[in-house]
């Protein structure tokens, strides 16, 4: 029963040190973002929060560039939800 519990504690030790020296390589153009946080209010929609956070941007690219930081698979928000924001 020790060996097992020993066996099993070693384990999950090297699988640790194992993931933690682990780095991500997906991208070497990597830049930090300035972010800010909101909460969705009822009837809003990405394209009217685009259009608050850039006004003279291209609004389609700026909800693009929402989605991709909350990591979103569609435009739709819900009242009550918190989203980041490009910018301050």
């Amino acid at each position: 029963m020790r060996a097992g519990a020993a066996l099993l504690a070693s384990t999950s030790v090297l699988a640790g040190v194992l993931l933690i020296n682990r780095t991500a390589e997906a991208g070497s153009d990597v830049q930090p973002v300035s972010v800010s946080y909101r909460v969705v209010l009822p009837g809003e929609t990405l394209w009217a929060i685009a259009g608050e956070v850039d006004p003279e941007g291209d609004r389609s690219e700026t909800v693009a560039d929402i989605m991709d930081l909350n990591a979103l698979t569609d435009p739709a928000v819900a009242a009550g939800q918190r989203i980041a924001l490009p910018g301050n």
